[in-house]
């Protein structure tokens, strides 16, 4: 938990260098026994750290939440198959009748209430509920249950999620007699205080699962959020009716407070004979055999969980719930996997604030000759996965294929889909346009099929989250790319292309450099094309020069017909060729006359509209709204035809 080398660098350190040097663990045999999970050593009673993609799992959320306490409990989100309204009558219909334990809380309502004839009214209804909640025979138990009317009052409607999911996930938890949940949690005070804390009610109306300190819950005041500064963080169990609606022995541990930034790894839920909590690398378990008070069953379908309240000023991560708790060795691996990306989740502190806050941005005059008229646009073709030749593939691939599964997939580990594929992937035919890339299809630009891509996304930006249409499922999920891997090994052809405005000339300036791969080498191209337009005075004189031009050549045109006209007529009277006019070259000039003639005509209509081509590609990027709701592919494919325009 606390180990650290001679240079100070803990176990996750040993795990993120392993990613670039295999053999740092290898180097340090104190490391490699203290770090079991970071350097993949073996520790025989962890056994092999092997996911089991069986179980099916579901995220709550499709994005990090900030939640920003609402009252005296905090924050409400529920399923959106239900309502807090519903919810909320279903915790007071269900609410317990015991007089004695209701006076010494206080309550004036006491047992069963109910107010289903009062749904649509929020007023009625909440005057009905009045203060109902749930009571336990244990008088320091009160606090783990949530008045009913608070379901209603502290909802927020935009933590609401999905839970189209979780009839397969109660399922699984049925069988299994276990689930979890993981997510991530980052403090947003800079007081010590013990985070998060969490109550799970499910479709009776009660808590069946917290999050808590030793001492309860610590309720927001009047003045602010709550700060639990309890040292034992605590995942309690709720036993049913019969046992007085309890808790149970706590999985407990003593963990370090979070302050503003800090971000640590949770896990909690209930294994087959017990429950457990993990904290970073702290783990504590409760079994069934440690109380004769039985726990809240696993209901099935989407009463497993209705309500989730959270309480305090606290960010987190999507949470991952899933229908069975994962061993310790691959706990150990999810949270030295994640910590890298969430380092990089530089997120501010006071969020809400920010986004209320009026910032000053000082402006400058702008002294540029040129201006790009939009983002520029990496563009790339690439290849399908193909085996590779089997010289190269027995003398390469699979001898570093061996040493992989040697070194990286030896216990506690092993690595079922490490293939050759992973060592090096060999290029095949190229890419359809049914071949998905970074979560998009090719798009036709610059007279072929490329995958388009803004180039300040791809730089700027070490993530990416595209909306990804499952093929089984049907239904679209977020996936996050990492830009690195937008070019790889199957790459063939890039392309940076850009269009570029001279602003006191108007010119319009298409530029694309192009990278091709397939020759063993990088070979660079480049390509410029510019579209002048031309108006007003330079117009009139283009125009009149042109008009010259074109008299000339009907002139030359009309000669060149009376000149094979006259050999055409000398050979129909003496059957031979004329010494002064040749049939062939009379046709040869009345050609030439006619291309010339044709070429003038086109080039005057070119240039007579190239202003108005001008404006009218300036108008398009213009009318192009970047800050729409508008779906990323369009805006792309209404790009790329802009600047074919600009290419033709």
């Amino acid at each position: 938990r606390t180990f650290r080398d001679d240079f100070g660098n803990d176990c996750p350190w040993y795990y993120e260098q392993r990613t670039q040097d295999p053999f740092v663990c290898i180097r340090n045999p104190i490391v490699a026994k203290a770090c079991p999970v970071a350097c993949q050593s073996t520790e025989a009673c962890w056994g092999s750290a092997q996911v089991d993609r069986t179980s099916n799992a579901m995220q709550i959320w499709p994005m990090q939440m900030e939640f920003r306490s609402r009252g005296k409990w905090g924050t409400t989100c529920v399923g959106k198959s239900t309502t807090p309204e519903i919810e909320a009558i279903k915790c007071a219909q269900n609410a317990p009748n015991w007089t004695i334990q209701c006076q010494a809380a206080g309550l004036a309502h006491c047992g069963p209430t109910d107010c289903s004839a009062h749904e649509n009214d929020r007023k009625s209804l909440l005057d009905c509920l009045g203060d109902s909640t749930w009571v336990s025979s244990a008088p320091e138990d009160g606090d783990a249950f949530l008045p009913c009317r608070d379901i209603i009052q502290l909802h927020d409607p935009l933590c609401d999620w999905d839970e189209s999911g979780l009839d397969a996930i109660a399922l699984d938890a049925q069988k299994t007699n276990s689930w979890s949940i993981n997510f991530w949690v980052e403090a947003l005070t800079s007081d010590e205080c013990l985070q998060p804390q969490v109550r799970l009610l499910n479709g009776d109306g009660g808590t069946f699962s917290l999050l808590s300190g030793a001492q309860g819950l610590e309720a927001d005041s009047a003045d602010g959020p709550s700060c639990n500064r309890d040292d034992w963080f605590t995942h309690d169990f709720i036993s049913v009716k019969r046992d007085g609606l309890a808790r149970l022995p706590a999985a407990d541990m003593m963990v370090p407070k979070s302050t503003a930034g800090s971000k640590h790894f949770i896990v909690f839920g209930r294994t087959p004979d017990g429950f457990a909590l993990n904290y970073d690398s702290f783990m504590a378990s409760e079994t069934w055999s440690s109380t004769r008070l039985e726990p809240q069953p696993i209901l099935a379908g989407k009463s497993f969980l209705r309500v989730i309240n959270v309480v305090g000023n606290v960010r987190m991560t999507p949470w991952y719930l899933q229908g069975k708790y994962p061993a310790v060795e691959v706990i150990t691996e999810m949270m030295y996997a994640q910590k890298r990306i969430q380092r990089r989740k530089r997120g501010t502190v006071a969020l809400h604030e920010q986004f209320h806050r009026k910032l000053w941005r000082e402006t400058s005059p702008f002294t540029e000759d040129s201006m790009l008229l939009a983002p520029p646009l990496i563009l790339q073709t690439r290849s399908k996965e193909s085996e590779c030749g089997k010289h190269f593939k027995n003398n390469i691939v699979d001898v570093v294929l061996q040493r992989g599964k040697e070194y990286q997939c030896s216990e506690p580990f092993t690595c079922s889909d490490y293939s050759a594929r992973k060592v090096y992937t060999c290029r095949g035919k190229p890419t359809t346009h049914e071949d998905m890339f970074f979560g998009s299809p090719p798009l036709a630009i610059l007279r072929s099929k490329y995958y388009v891509e803004f180039l300040s996304s791809m730089a700027d930006n070490e993530l990416l989250s595209r909306g990804v249409l499952n093929s089984s499922t049907g239904v679209e999920q977020d996936v996050v790319f990492e830009t690195q891997n937008f070019l790889d090994a199957l790459t063939q052809d890039v392309v940076i292309s850009c269009l570029v405005y001279s602003n006191e000339h108007g010119i319009i300036s298409e530029l694309n450099i192009k990278f091709t791969t397939n020759q063993g080498r990088v070979r660079a191209t480049k390509h410029i094309r510019h579209l002048v337009p031309v108006t007003g005075e330079d117009l009139a004189g283009l125009m009149s020069a042109m008009s010259c031009c074109l008299v000339f050549a009907t002139v030359y045109l009309i000669t060149a017909l009376r000149t094979l006209r006259n050999a055409y007529m000398w050979r129909r009277k003496h059957g031979r060729e004329s010494e002064l006019d040749s049939l062939e070259q009379g046709a040869a000039d009345v050609f030439f006359s006619i291309a010339i003639l044709t070429m003038l005509v086109v080039f005057m209509i070119n240039r007579w509209n190239s202003g108005g081509q001008v404006d009218d590609l300036l108008g398009k990027i213009i009318s192009i709204d970047w800050t729409s709701g508008e779906e990323l592919l369009d805006i792309k494919r209404i790009y790329v035809n802009i600047i074919d325009e600009v290419s033709e």
